[in-house]
């Protein structure tokens, strides 16, 4: 649809441990994950309540005589004397009752629990007030696969996936709950046990609750808190990215620098030097003994850094960098003249990806083929009516029946499949400014564009795009069409 705009798992136990870190220079630093909910790392400053406009979106219900004490009709409090701050679930759950908490990991979109290994696990920090042995916890994890249907109908197939959900229970893995603070850790891929049609690359809510089915009832009020939420590659994983380097790499000629940054306490010292060493044969090549900058705690995050200059390496090469007396050690790189040629034609050629009304085939796909999407955007219907007085936009006097129009074309908004005048303007403007910057760095047929010949450099074709479907959007006496979007069924119109 155009709207118009005239002014433009049960199996497996784990115990509670405590991590060792090994390296003598290193102290306690928690390891890389996706964390759900985490205030320490959220840069959140001291909420008092957590609800429907924080990442990720929380909200509470109840069913039955049940109770749930809440900020206000559905949001979660919270302590920020309680650990690093917590979540409160203060609760009550008489019989035939029960409670629940929804949490949406990133506004109710689908996140990828797989991105950080193929056998990762749910960690839960938390502790209660009082002894509650019988207040057992379900978790339920639920997926988002409609963009699987949206591909079927795109083919002219019918809808055959649906939502899918897996509950396991904390019981399980914990034992004995505490009133001091606990780890508890549930593999993700006892939830696909459960249901091995869940999609741990699409979950898009996650569920904690109490229920008739979860344990005994209990009418007197009981008190947990949950300081994390988060996804881990592992129990014991040593937090092991310290040293950040440019991961695209670096040109010759440029400046190198590397960051060393870890949170407060965790080095009992500072490293001196670092070593820059060949990552096929392990030879040092450069030492670097000198720091050119370190804050104490940075601004937004609290962590400390330090910056280390390798400019000097100029040898083109794959390398990475190590600091022994923190036992760390970077991922390799690369130093090459052409070493951001890779990123540049993948940034471009995302504007081909994204074309709305066309098929992506081969060879132009690369892999990554998809059907078409809105072809019929051709006769797309306007949410407007020349005969109908509160619907009433009178743009081309000559045709005042026409309730269709062909904006078949464009780029697709980068969350979704709707498409804006103002976002693609933006991305039309960086992509002359390319054009007239970098042209030199591409010519015909180096994006592999459908449109692509021996004489015209890529760059044409595809900011041309962009520009026929504006075209298409704009109106006679100078107003544009500002969105498309789905009206109803993303098949038969919009």
């Amino acid at each position: 649809m155009i709207t118009p705009n005239r002014t433009l798992l049960f199996t497996t136990l784990f115990l509670i441990t405590i991590q060792a870190i090994c390296t003598s220079a290193i102290a306690a630093q928690e390891a890389i994950g996706f964390n759900l909910f985490d205030l320490a790392r959220a840069n959140a400053g001291s909420p008092s309540c957590w609800g429907d406009t924080d990442v990720p979106r929380c909200n509470a219900s109840v069913s039955g005589s049940a109770t749930f004490t809440r900020c206000n009709s559905k949001n979660v409090p919270v302590n920020m004397s309680e650990g690093t701050g917590s979540l409160v679930f203060t609760t009550t759950r008489p019989s035939s009752s029960s409670w629940k908490v929804v949490f949406k990991p990133d506004w109710g979109h689908s996140v990828n629990f797989l991105r950080y290994g193929n056998d990762p696990l749910l960690r839960l920090r938390l502790r209660w007030t009082t002894t509650v042995a019988n207040v057992n916890l379900y978790i339920k994890l639920q997926d988002d696969t409609w963009i699987n249907n949206l591909y079927r109908r795109y083919n002219g197939m019918s809808d055959i996936y649906s939502n899918q959900t897996a509950v396991l229970y904390v019981s399980n893995y914990l034992a004995s709950p505490s009133t001091s603070w606990q780890d508890v850790y549930i593999p993700l891929a006892d939830f696909v046990t459960v249901n091995n049609a869940l999609d741990l690359t699409r979950i898009s809510a996650i569920e904690i609750g109490s229920g008739a089915s979860t344990g005994s009832s209990y009418s007197s009020s009981r008190t947990m808190y949950i300081e994390k939420i988060k996804v881990i590659p592992s129990i014991a994983n040593q937090y092991p990215d310290m040293i950040k380097i440019n991961h695209f790499g670096y040109l010759p000629v440029s400046t190198k620098l590397l960051i060393i940054s870890h949170e407060a306490g965790a080095l009992t010292s500072e490293p001196t030097y670092f070593e820059v060493r060949d990552s096929d044969t392990d030879e040092l090549v450069y030492t670097g003994r000198r720091f050119i900058h370190i804050t104490a705690s940075d601004d937004q995050s609290g962590d400390y850094v330090l910056h280390g200059d390798f400019t000097d390496l100029t040898t083109p090469g794959k390398y990475y960098i190590t600091c022994p007396e923190i036992g760390q050690t970077s991922v390799n790189f690369e130093i090459r003249k052409d070493v951001y040629d890779t990123a540049f034609r993948d940034a471009l050629r995302f504007f081909y990806f994204a074309r709305s009304g066309l098929e992506i085939v081969e060879p132009y796909a690369e892999g990554h083929p998809r059907p078409a999407i809105y072809t019929n955007n051709s006769a797309s219907v306007y949410d407007y009516d020349d005969n109908a007085a509160d619907k009433y936009y009178d743009y081309d006097p000559a045709n005042t029946g026409i309730t269709t129009r062909d904006v078949q074309g464009g780029w697709f908004d980068a969350g979704d499949l709707h498409m804006d005048v103002h976002n693609n303007i933006i991305g039309l403007w960086q992509l002359m400014q390319i054009y007239d910057q970098f042209k030199d760095k591409l010519g015909p047929g180096n994006l592999n564009l459908p449109e692509s010949n021996t004489t015209t450099n890529d760059m044409i074709p595809l900011m041309k795009w962009g520009l026929d479907w504006m075209k298409k959007m704009q109106n006679s006496d100078g107003s544009v069409h500002f969105i498309v979007y789905a009206h109803s069924s993303p098949v038969d119109h919009q």
